[in-house]
């Protein structure tokens, strides 16, 4: 009998939901009569190396490359060009998994091992689209993830607990929005010591604040409906902390989009922005427009509602830190 034949190949720097789907994919390319070691990076009979694009150009990375005879395939998510493979860069999710396969077949499988048949082509809508985002939000905020290190094209943004909801912050990230690379994958020892230093900081409050300055997350919010808020977002100081108080008051007692916009006097757009990174964080639900109590007060009204509606905040913060 002859000896089982064995692939050796290691992903690097994906979130749990990219690394479990791509070794799905993987598993259906790869014959069953090919064993797959799924190995770390200093496996001396690695193949190939997948690795997410963001980490590609560290220095051990480099070296390995440098020093050992393994292919290398870099990674982008959520780019909006669906399983296509250029310049050795697949960009993900893999609908169509035949240039997978090319790509195994060339780098890492020899003609014995090809497996033989037709890929399944899956079609991908827009409104799934959307659902993905929610979907990812979610996962990273999963308790079952422990300690992650969040990060997207720019760099890491910081070490989180989703256990704890906690979160310690790069000191050294100034850019305070973030765009479809967000990612998150297993944060190692060393990664949570460098950062144990930094203030903690509450995840969902946090999270809120990055969605809210993101336009690319805007359209996690519908262009009509109503909003059901269900804890006040905690915002930072300066000129957005007026706007996001005021709308927090509105929405506190379910409200149309398009009535407080009007009512506020701010653009549709930044109405959905805050209703996005709400619905995104668990804050606030859309509601049936029959549950929606607020109107458009008189001008004595709205100035008793919107300092009542401020008290109302504080008194929710302080409840939820426990003061």
């Amino acid at each position: 009998m002859s000896a089982r034949k064995s692939v050796y190949l290691a992903v690097f720097g994906l979130s749990l939901r990219d690394l479990n789907d791509l070794k799905e994919q993987i598993k259906k390319i790869i014959p069953s009569s090919v064993e797959i070691h799924w190995s770390n990076v200093a496996e001396p009979k690695l193949q190939a190396l997948l690795i997410n694009e963001n980490f590609f150009e560290t220095p051990s990375i480099q070296n390995l490359i440098r020093t050992n005879n393994v292919n290398v395939l870099r990674i982008i998510s959520r780019s909006g060009r669906d399983s296509v493979i250029e310049d050795n860069i697949l960009y993900l999710p893999v609908i169509n998994s035949l240039p997978l396969e090319n790509w195994l077949s060339k780098n890492v499988l020899d003609d014995s091992q090809v497996a033989q048949h037709q890929p399944v082509v899956e079609k991908k809508t827009s409104s799934e689209s959307f659902a993905n985002k929610a979907n990812f939000i979610k996962e990273l905020l999963s308790p079952q993830n422990g300690r992650i290190q969040v990060f997207d094209r720019h760099g890491q943004l910081g070490i989180a607990d989703t256990r704890k909801q906690i979160i310690f912050t790069e000191p050294a990230r100034t850019l305070k929005n973030t765009d479809h690379s967000l990612n998150f994958t297993y944060a190692t020892m060393n990664d949570s010591a460098r950062l144990r230093e930094q203030k903690q900081q509450d995840l969902l409050f946090w999270l809120w604040s990055v969605l809210w300055k993101s336009p690319e997350y805007l359209d996690l919010a519908p262009r009509d409906g109503c909003l059901q808020l269900k804890f006040w977002p905690q915002p930072e100081e300066g000129v957005d902390r007026r706007d996001i108080l005021r709308m927090s008051a509105c929405f506190s007692e379910g409200a149309d989009i398009e009535v407080v916009a009007k009512h506020l006097d701010i653009p549709l757009e930044r109405i959905r922005q805050y209703v996005a990174a709400t619905i995104a964080v668990g804050f606030g639900e859309m509601i049936p427009k029959s549950k929606a109590k607020f109107s458009i007060p008189s001008e004595e009204q709205a100035q008793k509602e919107e300092a009542g509606g401020i008290r109302k905040f504080f008194g929710s913060l302080r409840r939820r830190l426990g003061l």
